[in-house]
């Protein structure tokens, strides 16, 4: 009797795993991304969609590794099922794995969990044994595996329809991590780009905050919003849409490294707008439009000169970076990147608190600094 109760589970778990279609709308590779993740227990990750998502709309999280010699995914681990509730998810808003509702978890003769050896977020639609992948992420020491070797619980081939650096991302046993989201993005395509690099991440030896706060992910419900700018006597600003306004109502927004500000600014026409520029336009960093009636849009992520652990770092004239790390620090290693993940500079073993870089150009850096027992990453702004 067990055996035939075991063998009916056995047939109507794998039919479900077979006959799982798309529900809802369905997405694109990069539609939805991993933003953040705790592999040490409680399991934790928060997943951001790019576009916005339909009420109903399903898809599926897995730690199986993908088995590309058998086009399969490797069994053993856990699969967890997401369903968008009523009212829908608009682009740029998190969804925390496991405090929001939608989840559910079940086995794929195994359980769902994420291993401080390595392992694989890997998102997709379709069913499990008919994946249509969205995004994909890997921890495992060496990134994604040649197909020479074979998947194991902590790791995984690059699933099919997805390319690293693109829609996918390897990093190297970070084990805790989150994006790092201080840096502006002008589009989707950059913002990918960005988040697939592995130096645009944050590791930490203890456990990430989820979901991420003080991001300006928000600005990516505007993704269908193209539009360029020209400034007139330091003053003015003319603001020129290239695509269709949206229904609701905008703001443009001016950042600096400082604060974020509402601009001034008056509708020309349909595709136009005039806004009055704050007195130190020396200081223009970045400027992003928002939807004022859903969204808090001084709510971005600020650069501050002053780090919360004490470091602290000043710009002077002719692209000058001044670096001040508290004495107390054992630092291990000093690394200055530029936005696109470039390294600039980089100073192991520093025996001393204060450095001065000289010669950089005006625009977003990443500072990593490495200690005894935990890894900063500060954004940095250079301006003219």
């Amino acid at each position: 009797m067990f055996l035939f109760f075991a063998r009916q589970c056995a047939i109507v778990f794998g039919c479900f795993l077979s006959i799982s279609s798309v529900v809802g709308q369905p997405l694109a590779p990069g539609d939805l991304v991993v933003v953040g993740y705790n592999f040490k227990d409680p399991d934790e990750f928060s997943i951001l969609p790019l576009v916005n998502l339909q009420p109903g709309t399903q898809f599926f999280i897995t730690d199986c590794g993908w088995n590309a010699n058998t086009s399969a995914f490797r069994p053993g681990e856990g699969l967890i099922t997401y369903t968008v509730p009523s009212g829908g998810i608009m682009a740029g808003q998190q969804i925390h794995y496991p405090n929001d509702p939608g989840f559910i978890t079940q086995g794929v003769s195994g359980f769902f969990g994420l291993s401080l050896a390595g392992d694989q977020l890997l998102i997709f639609q379709g069913s499990f044994l008919s994946p249509q992948f969205l995004f994909g992420l890997t921890d495992y020491n060496g990134g994604w595996l040649s197909t020479s070797f074979s998947p194991t619980n902590q790791s995984s081939h690059l699933p099919p329809g997805l390319t690293e650096g693109q829609n996918a991302l390897a990093l190297d046993e970070f084990l805790q991590a989150q994006f790092e989201c201080a840096f502006p993005f002008s589009n989707r395509q950059e913002f990918l780009s960005r988040l697939t690099n592995p130096s645009q991440w944050i590791k930490v030896a203890d456990r990430v905050v989820l979901p991420i706060m003080g991001c300006g992910f928000d600005v990516l419900a505007e993704n269908s919003l193209e539009w360029n700018y020209k400034i007139e006597n330091d003053e003015q600003l003319l603001l020129f849409v290239s695509s269709q306004t949206p229904a609701k109502e905008i703001s443009w927004w001016y950042y600096t490294p400082e604060s974020a500000v509402a601009l001034v600014c008056k509708q020309l026409d349909a595709n136009s707008f005039e806004c009055k520029l704050p007195e130190r336009s020396s200081d223009f960093v970045l400027i992003r439009p928002c939807r004022t009636e859903e969204y808090h849009c001084e709510r971005y992520k600020r650069i501050d000169r002053q780090h919360e652990t004490g470091i602290f770092w000043s710009v002077s004239g002719g692209g000058n970076l001044t670096i001040n790390i508290p004495e107390t620090y054992t630092v291990i290693d000093a690394v200055l990147y530029s936005a696109d993940g470039n390294l600039v500079w980089k100073d192991k073993e520093m025996t001393s608190g204060h450095k001065n870089i000289q010669g950089l150009k005006p625009g977003f850096y990443i500072l990593t600094v490495e200690l005894a027992q935990h890894m900063y990453r500060i954004p940095i702004s250079l301006t003219e």
